[in-house]
């Protein structure tokens, strides 16, 4: 069975553990979840799990409807989300991604569900608007969900296999490594060259990513300071987005713009992730390669040795012998004169039975 711990601030409830209270924890401690776990995704003060059988799980903060049940209250312990999984028709969920005022769910039949905040299309503009506003873009509208709402605005074909949540944003790659975006683009976070926010998914264009296969949000709480990292099919990874604290991993370009960050060439990357200052990548080799953490250019982690060092207990080395100080006393000398062969009176065959 696949166990669930957590640890950490737990002022929101977002543990999910100590009986429902809202506690932190400074060690490892035991959900109790009564079905097993097999994926997770955390949130700034919420997580959601998903079980074997394809349910989700959801606790900690409530606002904007971040758990999916229809309220925005709080949970301190994990609660089935009913609009989700194979008990609300919506088939099996493969995946989840928790965002600071998002959740998402992608189900294995390429399905995208959002709960949380959401943009809204914004409307037609007055020709008095558009002279106000040249200087300032408006405000784009919006409101939140408090249950799962299937996103149907996707391009017609799309299946979507992996999604990630970012400050009001989101990110979608599809079956074919399509990545779409959508939501505030403050920081240039959303990858379509500028700062205009998105309301729909928008596939994003002329970037070298030869197939998406994952990508990771990163930046504070605020649009203005959001990243995007993308890894592609190849393992190369790139960036975009707002530049401060050196959180695209590469040498500065034009804002807002797409780059490849500058790994090594004989390195290719098999898992990234982000937080809101820094980033790390892990390379194919992860057994012997350690992983890569940069806060401006990708460097090996200094938290770690530059190459594996031995195990702190040593294979034992072959037995040697090893003669023995205090050798065995001689053997006795060999007797000077053989002893007669003539066997004893009481062994002598007795003449009745002699032939």
């Amino acid at each position: 069975m696949s166990e669930l711990y957590t640890f950490g601030d737990g002022t929101k409830g977002q543990l999910g553990h100590a009986g429902g209270k809202k506690v932190s924890s400074k060690s490892p401690a035991r959900v109790d979840t009564s079905v097993p776990m097999d994926g997770l995704s955390c949130g700034h003060f919420h997580a959601l799990a998903v079980s074997q059988n394809g349910s989700v799980y959801s606790w900690g903060s409530g606002v904007m409807g971040l758990l999916g049940h229809g309220t925005e209250e709080d949970g301190s312990m994990p609660r089935l989300v009913e609009g989700l999984g194979p008990a609300a028709g919506s088939g099996a969920v493969a995946k989840v991604a928790c965002g600071p005022f998002q959740s998402a769910a992608v189900t294995k039949q390429g399905e995208l569900y959002v709960f949380g905040w959401a943009a809204l299309p914004a409307p037609p503009q007055r020709p008095e608007d558009e002279e106000s506003s040249s200087s300032t873009p408006p405000q784009m509208p919006s409101t939140f969900h408090t249950k799962p709402n299937l996103v149907k605005t996707l391009p017609q074909g799309v299946r979507v296999v992996g999604v990630a949540c970012g400050c009001y944003a989101i990110a979608a790659w599809s079956t074919s490594g399509k990545l779409l975006t959508w939501g505030k683009g403050g920081g240039g976070q959303l990858g379509h060259g500028g700062v205009r926010d998105e309301a729909v998914p928008r596939v994003v264009q002329g970037v070298e990513l030869e197939q998406v296969v994952e990508a990771a949000f990163g930046g504070a709480a605020k649009p203005e300071a959001g990243v995007l990292l993308v890894r592609s099919s190849r393992g190369t990874l790139h960036s975009c987005g707002c530049a401060a604290h050196g959180r695209l991993g590469r040498p500065l370009g034009e804002p807002a713009a797409w780059g490849t960050l500058p790994l090594p060439p004989d390195e290719t990357v098999v898992g990234v992730a982000a937080a809101d200052q820094h980033a790390c990548a892990v390379p194919r080799e992860a057994p012997r390669t350690l992983p890569l953490a940069f806060t401006s250019t990708p460097t090996r982690s200094q938290f770690l040795p530059a190459h594996p060092q031995p195990h702190p207990h040593p294979r034992p080395q072959p037995h040697t012998h090893t003669p023995c100080p205090h050798p065995y006393p001689a053997p006795p000398p060999p007797c000077p004169a053989p002893l007669p062969r003539t066997p004893a009176p009481h062994l002598r065959p007795c003449p009745a039975f002699g032939r």
